[in-house]
């Protein structure tokens, strides 16, 4: 299911059994809904701000040109989950059973919630501030350009690299 528009509000539930594509002009993508699909694909010309839940059972990408914010009440839970943006803020849950890639641009990455992986690969060419946990189950790797910031806990079940 392909949906697009130049600015999106999703507060109901869209569930697709195979596919999910939904794509955002410079009006960014608000979600506070639940957005479901086996292989989700998030794209937004802007911002991209969720408040609900985003599921990819298989795979999820979320790309966003400016922010990806994820409030404390949010969920996010995939396979394999790819998440890129110029700044990304996550206050809430984010799970991958798979590999949970997060790159962030010059604004940088803030956790202050909950992000968990079978792996964990994040990149930030900003900051990297974490008040919340960051638990890789084999490998934990962070690369950060500007200051790193961690507050909180890091876990890894075999590999940490920062």
């Amino acid at each position: 299911m392909d949906l697009a528009a130049e600015r999106i509000l999703s507060a109901g539930t869209t569930l697709a059994d195979t596919g999910l594509i939904v794509s955002a002009g410079t009006g960014g993508l608000f979600n506070s809904g639940s957005l479901v699909s086996s292989s989700t694909t998030l794209a937004s010309g802007a911002a991209i701000d969720n408040q609900g839940n985003i599921e990819g059972t298989s795979a999820l990408t979320i790309a966003a040109a400016t922010v990806f914010a994820a409030t404390e009440d949010s969920s996010i839970r995939a396979g394999d989950a790819a998440i890129s943006a110029d700044a990304v803020d996550v206050a809430g849950k984010l799970a991958a059973t798979g590999l949970l890639a997060v790159n962030a641009g010059s604004g940088g990455l803030k956790s202050s919630g909950t992000l968990s992986g079978g792996s964990i690969d994040l990149v930030s060419a900003g900051t990297f501030a974490n008040t919340g946990l960051v638990s890789g189950g084999d490998t934990l790797t962070i690369a950060a350009a500007a200051p790193f910031i961690n507050a909180a806990a890091l876990v890894s079940g075999r590999d940490l690299a920062i």
